[in-house]
């Protein structure tokens, strides 16, 4: 009995865990693309990789998902909220989640899980609470 109580209250701790985990790394992903932006005239990196040493990977084992709004794409890769306006006006970046997969829509249910950076930086935790 004491287990069937105990699992699931351990799982939902640790998943709070992990969603707190990938906000922090991408308020730290976010600091590193800013200072790029600064110290290369006002340009986006193209990739994390520029902005960072390496890339890092998500609780999930997932690397961070990142698009610029100077990528020649943005328009079909941009984020986009339950209206299917876009997020941000500068750049894109998140995890995949728990499923490690996404959609351009919030409104998808493989994007439910996603921790996403939205309004330029304003808001950071689940795509579900945006």
């Amino acid at each position: 009995v004491l287990a069937g109580i105990a699992v699931p209250i351990y799982a939902d701790f640790r998943y709070k865990a992990q969603v707190a985990t990938a906000q922090a790394i991408l308020r730290e992903i976010e600091g590193a693309i800013n200072v790029y932006y600064y110290r290369n005239n006002n340009t986006y990196p193209a990739t994390l990789d520029d902005a960072m040493i390496a890339t890092p990977i998500d609780p999930w084992g997932n690397p961070y998902k990142y698009v610029s709004s100077q990528d020649p794409n943005w328009y079909a890769l941009q984020r986009l909220d339950r209206n299917m306006r876009p997020l941000n006006s500068d750049f894109d970046l998140y995890s995949m989640g728990l499923d490690g997969r996404s959609a351009p829509a919030l409104t998808a249910a493989v994007s439910h899980d996603d921790v996403i950076r939205a309004a330029n930086g304003g808001f950071l935790d689940l795509a579900t609470l945006y």
